[in-house]
């Protein structure tokens, strides 16, 4: 549902601001927000105390678990890629001859591309395997990146996004399937708290970076960056599905 909410108003507020300007946005998410929080305090929920505390040493635990640590660094590239995506795909459009209601109708198109890989995800990480599922999403994220940096026309541009919907929701459910099948239920909180902050950070460094190659070069060598990225982003999951195999192997020999 958050992505049908997403892609709708992605294409309405893309023509909105080509209509009426960038300013007229902010009062639009000013009244979302507070509608929204109008109707989540109407919300009843009913909750359970626990009485388990944190231990700092969980979080050490798991960074001792290479699976874990490969899966961060993974996500932590594969996001400086992503980030960097998310950040200029406006200036990318704008450059091939693309406006502000062409990019909502894109933002729109790439929202609601991703629902049928994301209803249909439990059946293909069964069939396919987890780690899998994540590589081949970062491998169509490359194809992606690369495939934008060849060609000019926003037309096409914008039908390329339609990797969307299988470079992200790949990405989502394989590592996040791969994510509880590695931890420990007393510490899925915790490591799900590392997953969430390396993919910030990862954003944090594609925008940086982005904008510093913009700076010297053209959007388009920008993106062939990100390609290039998320091909290592691609060789760091073939590392960890080569760790899997070889601690599944040693736990299976000692059982």
């Amino acid at each position: 549902m958050g992505n049908i909410g997403y892609a709708i108003g992605a294409l309405l507020l893309g023509q909105i601001i080509q209509y009426y300007g960038l300013r007229m946005s902010y009062f639009i998410y000013s009244y979302v927000m507070i509608i929204g929080s109008v109707m989540i305090a109407k919300v009843k929920f009913s909750y359970k105390h626990t009485r388990e505390k944190i231990n700092i040493n969980d979080g050490f635990k798991l960074i001792k678990d290479k699976r874990y640590l490969i899966l961060i660094i993974s996500a932590i590239i594969c996001n400086i890629a992503i980030g960097g995506n998310v950040s200029y795909l406006a200036i990318l459009i704008q450059r091939t001859g693309g406006n502000t209601g062409n990019l909502g109708f894109v933002w729109f198109l790439i929202a609601l591309s991703a629902l049928p890989v994301l209803y249909y995800g439990k059946r293909l990480i069964t069939k396919f395997n987890k780690l899998n599922i994540y590589l081949l999403g970062i491998m169509f994220y490359a194809l992606r990146f690369f495939l934008v940096s060849v060609f000019d026309s926003f037309h096409i541009i914008i039908i390329i996004q339609l990797l969307e919907s299988v470079s992200y929701p790949l990405v989502l459910l394989g590592a996040l399937e791969y994510l509880n099948k590695i931890t420990p239920s007393k510490v899925k909180t915790t490591s799900m708290t590392f997953y969430t902050a390396a993919y910030g950070v990862g954003g944090f460094i594609g925008n940086i970076t982005g904008g510093i190659i913009l700076e010297n070069a053209s959007i388009f060598l920008l993106y062939r960056v990100l390609s290039i990225i998320s091909v290592i982003g691609c060789i760091v999951v073939l590392i960890l599905k080569k760790t899997d195999r070889m601690i599944s192997t040693i736990r299976q020999n000692n059982a």
